[in-house]
């Protein structure tokens, strides 16, 4: 029951007292020595919204380096609005040490907050690089992965947004292709199989970028062999079904070099060329996407064959098979190649309305 009366009392306080006795009650209860853990923890979130002395601050961030953890599960309840602008930045610092601190469940939660912080405090996009490099962690942080892609796609400026060289996805990146290039512990040991690999592999498996980011982080992965799947899976997302026909020239063409003479590697990147582009609002005008399918087709080749099916079943899909995608599939079901003729007869265009 005391705990109960002493949180309550703590949040009376902090509603009712002026700012100055506020602070100097919960300071003072936030110091003595053998309070209650949950005491402290109330202490703790509502000192967080009080306009914030260096008192304060000075227990927030005993908090953060002490605990107890239900202090620091307090801090997490914070969100950027409850603060003045002026002191997101510094609040958002404490949140970013809370991952190499705190207890596994709350360094877990920690993890998933610092996207919403780092627009405010550099420190939590370093946090986040840090912890998803970090390969001793348990290799489920998907919270990182998740806060990556997220400000890599968001419109915020460099280096939160984006993959150009110096921005948070691209630090992560070139980290993880280091490690994959100095080799990694192999078998499932103590040391894992391939962690390096496998995280950046799991990384790239995202859809919340565009195309442009896409194209940047295909280039970044140009040298790695390793990761040339996770490379035709990005150039499968970069191209761009608005871009003039020149544009989707060029995308396919670069798409096509990386496949070239890997069958299985081909029909991989028809498959996610497929899939990246079927969903969505119809095109306003597919003129030019459609132009480069029926050039692909026109080659006589297997792999710009397969592409070109891929392509037209994506168009099709999204359009609502129009007259114009259906002759350039029906044109595909007399391509030279058996594979691509095969692979254009497995659309069915009769249930397409």
């Amino acid at each position: 029951m005391k705990v109960a009366v002493r949180k309550a009392a703590a949040r009376l306080a902090a509603r009712h007292l002026p700012p100055a006795e506020a602070t100097a009650l919960l300071t003072a209860v936030g110091r003595t020595p053998g309070v209650h853990p949950d005491v402290r923890a109330t202490v703790v979130g509502l000192a967080a919204v009080l306009p914030l002395t260096e008192e304060l601050w000075t227990l927030l961030e005993s908090a953060v380096a002490e605990g107890p953890e239900p202090a620091r599960v307090a801090l997490l309840d914070v969100r950027p609005a409850d603060l003045a602008a002026a002191h997101r930045g510094r609040f958002g610092e404490l949140v970013a040490r809370l991952p190499f601190v705190a207890q596994e469940e709350t360094a877990y939660r920690a993890l998933s907050e610092l996207a919403l912080w780092a627009r405010y405090a550099p420190a939590a996009g370093t946090a986040l690089v840090d912890a998803y490099t970090d390969l001793s962690r348990p290799g489920n942080v998907w919270q990182v992965s998740s806060g990556l892609t997220e400000l890599a796609g968001s419109e915020l400026p460099h280096p939160l947004g984006g993959a150009e060289p110096g921005s948070l996805l691209h630090e992560v990146v070139a980290r993880l292709l280091a490690l994959v290039a100095a080799g990694e512990p192999e078998g499932g040991g103590r040391g894992g199989d391939l962690p390096a690999l496998r995280r950046l592999r799991s990384l790239l498996d995202t859809r919340r970028l565009d195309h442009r980011t896409y194209a940047r982080l295909a280039r970044q992965l140009a040298d790695e062999p390793l990761v040339t799947g996770a490379r035709v899976g990005l150039l499968a997302r970069a191209v761009d079904l608005t871009a003039s026909e020149a544009e989707l020239d060029a995308a396919v063409a670069e798409l096509s070099a990386v496949i070239e003479g890997r069958p299985v590697l081909t029909v991989l990147a028809a498959e996610d060329l497929d899939e990246a582009h079927r969903y969505g609002t119809p095109l306003g005008d597919p003129t030019a996407a459609l132009a480069v399918a029926r050039t692909l087709g026109e080659d006589g080749g297997l792999v710009p064959g397969l592409l070109a099916v891929a392509l037209t079943n994506a168009l099709g899909a999204r359009q609502g098979w129009p007259d114009a995608c259906r002759t350039v599939l029906i044109a595909l079901r007399r391509h030279p190649e058996a594979d691509v003729r095969e692979q254009a007869h497995e659309t069915d265009l009769s249930d397409r309305h």
